[in-house]
């Protein structure tokens, strides 16, 4: 999910995908400072299964990374960066996702 997210922000995301991740910069008038930042739209839901939709997950998963991380560019080095800090936090899985509600 993460790596599709990348690819869409800078630019090297497949087509069918890259809806699902619209930057902030293109939802908002007025410049804030998590559009600044590489941050993505998170769409309003109505439901609890709509939370687990993957237009939504992605967009939160991309918010709650560092912005060291949101900035790499190369697709190579940001999998083996989010790889690095995931297994550093002993994440397995999905267990630390954010499931707090939007």
């Amino acid at each position: 999910m993460g790596v599709e997210c990348h690819k869409s922000v800078h630019g090297d995301g497949n087509y069918s995908m890259s809806h699902f991740f619209v930057p902030l910069v293109n939802v908002r008038e007025r410049q804030t400072r998590p559009s600044q930042a590489n941050r993505l739209h998170v769409p309003r839901v109505k439901t609890n299964s709509g939370m687990k939709a993957f237009r939504v997950r992605g967009p939160v998963f991309w918010n709650t990374l560092a912005e060291n991380l949101a900035v790499i560019e190369d697709c190579k080095a940001f999998k083996r960066e989010i790889s690095a800090t995931m297994s550093q936090a002993n994440v397995v899985g999905n267990q630390n996702f954010p499931t707090t509600k939007l």
